[in-house]
């Protein structure tokens, strides 16, 4: 099967964003053996480093866990702004391929404009929103993808971002 060019467009920026975390990751590790060398003496300094090391290459095994998935049962959250909040606008929100089923989605919108809109779509029961707001919703939702859709009704400013998770069924421990 053939990816479409909307498709590579898509996994092309998750490689960059996934990128863009590693490497600020490494720029903080990097600054912690820094500063343990730095501030502990010389017959110290080996016993930081070997501290600071092992403290940061566990941050990156919980991280790389966490976003295959394995904590907290479903996939990273990922977040979608809204361009031009002024505008109706159409949203396909899509789950990330690791996951094998897709069981809830879990919405959390948040922004503020100067006007009111409605977000509606998928799970999400019609929502009025105007001013400074924050809105969380949850439900049942087997499909990889949702199409969230924004009607502003007198915006001439503001922000508006959509954070997603989609979840996957807990499977029972034997």
């Amino acid at each position: 099967m053939q990816a479409t060019a909307s498709e590579k467009k898509l996994s092309k920026l998750r490689d960059l964003v996934t990128f863009r975390r590693l490497a600020s990751i490494w720029q903080w590790g990097l600054l912690a053996l820094r500063t343990a060398w730095m501030k502990i003496g010389h017959r110290g300094r080996i016993a930081a480093v070997t501290v600071a090391a092992t403290a940061f290459l566990a941050l990156m095994v919980f991280l790389k866990v966490r976003e295959a998935g394995g904590v907290g049962g479903g996939s990273t959250w990922q977040s979608a702004e809204i361009a031009d909040v002024t505008r109706t606008t159409t949203l396909t929100l899509i789950a990330d391929p690791r996951l094998k089923s897709v069981d809830q989605l879990v919405l959390r919108i948040r922004g503020n404009i100067d006007g009111a809109a409605q977000i509606a779509g998928g799970p999400l029961r019609p929502k009025r929103v105007s001013g400074k707001f924050d809105v969380a919703d949850q439900a049942s939702h087997r499909e990889p993808t949702c199409v969230l859709s924004y009607m502003p009704v007198g915006v001439r400013k503001g922000k508006v971002n959509v954070e997603y998770q989609f979840r996957e069924r807990q499977r029972a421990a034997n």
